[in-house]
């Protein structure tokens, strides 16, 4: 929101896409040290981007939703860091045949994203909007966020033996920390070809909840499959910059009310481990 107008602008970006990557690390009988990294297997992702707008349009009072657009989108770039650390605390948590592993880890994430091809689904009259129906046959709005996040939590492992099977290790973990993140959004279409740069930043700063489960079957003395579901979800507040220039002049303007980025993000990760 801006001013007396509430809300303003919202961006809805989809992550919704496969990503594959790799995980080096070193595993101990007391402890376990590993490096992660993820990166999207193709430039596709599904889902719209949707772009609305309120307060654009005569009575300016941001009660009626004035634009709304929506685009697919692609990956410029996309890339996931992990950085963690497990330490065995006691093999019977709470007098249970339970272990316990506090952890600490950093995460770092970037999604950089392209919205193309975009089609108006609602434009108020007043507000010099393209009619509803029309159709950006182009690059509309390029977006990349950037989330860094510290965080403290723990696992709960346990390892079941199966009758004439291979046995079982599940894993809870949960975990929680502060995020700092950073986004920059460059709208293209309508402002390039008349030779105007139009950019929003936006930095933030807040929380995150990260839960896992976790099922590992091993196969021999040095391999082992599994698959991991996580929950991971950001929430931070801060500060808007909106910069629009031409080759004459630069308008900038900033506020602090109401300015959100938050993500929300579900997976489910199959994988293949080595050990030596």
């Amino acid at each position: 929101p801006r001013g007396e107008w509430s809300p303003l602008s919202k961006l809805d970006w989809p992550l919704n896409s496969t990503w594959g990557g790799l995980r080096v690390g070193v595993k101990k009988p007391t402890w376990d040290a590993h490096v992660e990294w993820l990166t999207p297997v193709s430039r596709s992702i599904s889902g719209s981007m949707e772009d609305r707008d309120w307060g654009i349009c005569p009575p300016y009072n941001g009660d009626t939703l004035d634009s709304l657009s929506a685009s697919p989108s692609r990956w410029s770039d996309g890339q996931k860091l992990e950085v963690e650390e497990e330490v065995l605390w006691t093999d019977h948590f709470l007098g249970l045949p339970v272990e316990f592993w506090p952890l600490a880890g950093f995460r770092w994430q970037r999604f950089d994203m392209m919205a193309y091809d975009g089609t108006q689904i609602i434009a108020n009259p007043g507000g010099g909007l393209p009619p509803v129906g029309y159709r950006w046959n182009e690059d509309t709005i390029s977006f990349n966020q950037q989330y860094y996040m510290a965080y403290l939590g723990g696992q709960l492992r346990k390892s079941f033996a199966r009758c004439n099977a291979r046995p079982i290790t599940i894993t809870l973990q949960a975990d929680y920390g502060a995020v700092a993140g950073y986004n920059v959004d460059h709208h293209i279409s309508g402002y390039e070809a008349d030779g105007v740069h139009r950019y929003t930043m936006e930095s933030t700063g807040g929380d995150v909840l990260h839960v896992a489960l976790i099922a590992d079957v091993p196969f021999g003395c040095h391999v082992s499959v599994g698959v991991q579901a996580d929950d991971i979800q950001i929430c931070t507040t801060g500060t808007h910059r909106m910069e629009s220039s031409n080759a004459t002049s630069m308008y900038t303007e900033s506020w602090d009310t109401g300015v959100v980025a938050q993500s929300e993000q579900r997976s489910v990760t199959a994988y293949v481990r080595c050990c030596w």
